[in-house]
């Protein structure tokens, strides 16, 4: 990144939006593939994860 400001900025939203994704589901509960609740909201982190996955495979 160019800007030095700009990447500081970016840094402090990354490390902001990434602990709540950890703070929403602490952990990966193991929970039995036929008794999970399919009506239930996605949760950010699930939402995200296809997203960030792609960011991080493309900074490698």
């Amino acid at each position: 990144v160019e800007e030095v400001e700009i990447f500081k900025i970016y840094l402090e939203c990354w490390n902001i939006a990434s602990a709540e994704f950890y703070r929403e589901v602490p952990f990966q509960q193991t929970v039995p593939l036929y008794s999970r609740n399919t009506n239930s909201t996605p949760t950010r982190r699930q939402f995200y994860g296809v997203i960030l996955s792609k960011v991080r495979r493309k900074r490698t």
